[in-house]
């Protein structure tokens, strides 16, 4: 077996490497069935015995190894550079298209001896998001080597979980320890608006040698088959990577115009005393506040004028901004000096 420190002195400056996991790699070595009876466990009343090379065994990794070798010299005949460790293989070669074709040779020669292959969707078109086609056919076949997706990074909270333990532990040590300086209360302890929008981000590889001419099930299943038996020779490839954008109505909750993306806005004061009017008229359900906000806004705030686009936060805040904005009001109404406002209101 190849160390690590092997390996490295044996590569040179300017050299490509890539590498190839061999998936469930134990479970494609058969058990002797004689052998079959000292890998019996049971679950409750039921007993199983393996019927492949389980993992978890001391031996495991030293047949594993050993049935590997076999493998590994079929492919150093054929002037492939590999390393194998365990289910793990490293491929190295001198050049980009080197380094390629030596991985087709090496997946052909895997599937041909049995090893499990990573199998690969021929595509001719899209895939579609949003309506749009980031592929349009054009009778050249081309596989998906990768997908990212990024999203608006005033997207989703994903250290919400993390932040939960943190400020229970603070809460409670205010409530428990009156030497515990009270921090500062805030509404919204993080900048993320849950906003959908989202880039897209594909690596394609397309097979120009076998670009068809009419767009038929026929012309394509013979297309695929004539690929699948060209892996081990030399053909063109061509790797792209397409980008998808969202549009400005993809956005939501902040804003995105160019003079607006500078800083947050903050809710309009006519906003604000609407949303506090229709609480306190008993309207309690967040998204029915927003739901007349959008009528205000459309039909009285902008009547007979250009209407803003709905990501502005200034005029259609979201539904935490709503709920920040009546958490004041219901602050409000508990505070001391308001109550004592309103005796006093009622007494004179």
């Amino acid at each position: 077996m190849e160390s690590l420190r092997s390996i490295i002195a044996s590569m040179e400056k300017g050299e490509y490497l890539a590498s190839i996991d061999i998936q469930d790699a134990y479970l494609h070595i058969p058990i002797a069935p004689a052998h079959q009876r000292f890998l019996i466990f049971a679950i409750d009343q039921d007993h199983y015995q393996f019927v492949a090379l389980p993992f978890g065994l001391t031996t495991a990794p030293r047949v594993f190894t050993k049935v590997m070798a076999a493998t590994m010299d079929v492919l150093h005949s054929r002037g492939i550079v590999v390393f194998p460790y365990l289910d793990d293989l490293l491929i190295k070669a001198p050049t980009f298209k080197d380094c390629e074709l030596s991985v087709s040779i090496t997946i052909d020669t895997l599937s041909r001896m049995g090893w499990p292959s990573g199998k690969f969707t021929l595509h001719w078109e899209g895939p579609v998001i949003d309506d749009v086609s980031l592929v349009e056919y054009s009778g050249v076949p081309f596989i998906i080597v990768g997908r990212q997706v990024l999203g608006c990074h005033f997207g989703k909270d994903r250290a919400a979980a993390q932040k939960r333990p943190a400020e229970f532990t603070s809460q409670t040590e205010i409530a428990y320890c009156p030497l515990v300086k009270r921090r500062r209360f805030i509404m919204q302890n993080t900048k993320k608006m849950n906003c959908p929008a989202k880039i897209y981000i594909y690596h394609i590889m397309k097979f120009p040698d076998f670009q068809i001419k009419k767009k038929s099930k026929w012309q394509m299943k013979l297309a695929s088959q004539k690929i699948k038996d060209s892996l081990d020779t030399t053909m063109e490839l061509i790797h792209s990577y397409i980008i998808l954008f969202p549009l400005f109505s993809h956005h939501k909750n902040h804003p995105v115009e160019a003079e607006e993306t500078l800083t947050k806005e903050r809710v309009d004061p006519r906003i604000i005393k609407k949303i506090t009017e229709l609480f306190e008229s008993g309207v309690s359900k967040r998204r029915d506040i927003k739901i007349l906000l959008d009528h205000f806004v459309r039909f009285e705030l902008f009547v007979g004028q250009d209407i803003p686009v709905n990501s502005r936060r200034r005029f259609f805040p979201s539904l935490k901004d709503i709920n920040n904005i009546t958490r004041r009001g219901t602050s409000k109404r508990k505070s001391p000096a308001v109550d004592q406002n309103t005796e006093t209101h009622l007494l004179t």
